[in-house]
């Protein structure tokens, strides 16, 4: 096999790896989060057909998991929340998984759907996990199936999805210093603060 060809299939192997990271770092905090209650915080709400319709810096919290946004509409079945959509310019989604890495999204238009455990992101759509992130007019996640998929298009945009992913920090092996520390020994006190005369 070539260098080349090693190269590609190391760089796949990272990709593959920060996009695994990013769904189970939602998933475990979807399982967690849905047991806690709903916290809406609104400028205006009003309440009519099993439909909740907040407006003005709406804060959304429930565990981790928070949407800030314009507007948003939640949807009851009975009386039991079973989805929301939230708009901006743009609505955000945030949410912390066990590790305490959080994963951040906005999009024009939010729609997250409890019983389903979906959260779509539609319109100039971004998600955010550790510095790798996945840009395009649709974006949907499933911690119910651990996927994300991404769709381009847009008259504004490329037409294409986006996706920057950060290469897995390798660690130390044993017995090797990382860069820019120096290795502790018993003599380094004495190189500090040499002997007087």
């Amino acid at each position: 096999m070539s260098c080349r060809n090693r190269a590609i299939r190391r760089s796949l192997a990272s990709m593959l790896a920060a996009l695994t990271a990013m769904t189970s770092a939602v998933c475990s905090a979807a399982e967690r989060d849905r047991l806690q209650p709903i916290s809406i915080q609104s400028d205006r709400a009003r309440y009519e057909a099993n439909r909740g319709v907040y407006e003005g810096n709406v804060v959304i919290e429930q565990g981790s998991l928070r949407i800030r946004a314009d507007r948003v509409t939640v949807f009851e079945q009975r009386r039991s929340v079973d989805r929301l959509q939230a708009f901006g310019r743009p609505a955000h989604f945030e949410q912390t998984g066990n590790g305490g890495a959080a994963v951040r999204a906005s999009a024009d238009e939010i729609e997250y759907r409890v019983v389903d455990e979906q959260v779509i992101l539609l319109r100039n759509a971004t998600v955010d996990h550790e510095g790798s992130e996945i840009h395009g007019e649709r974006i949907v996640y499933s911690s119910r199936s651990r996927t994300v998929s991404a769709e381009g298009g847009g008259e504004t945009g490329s037409g294409r999805v986006q996706m920057i992913l950060q290469p897995r920090q390798a660690e130390p092996a044993a017995g090797n210093t990382p860069p820019n520390t120096l290795p502790d020994s018993p003599d380094s006190d004495a190189d500090a603060h040499p002997a007087s005369p």
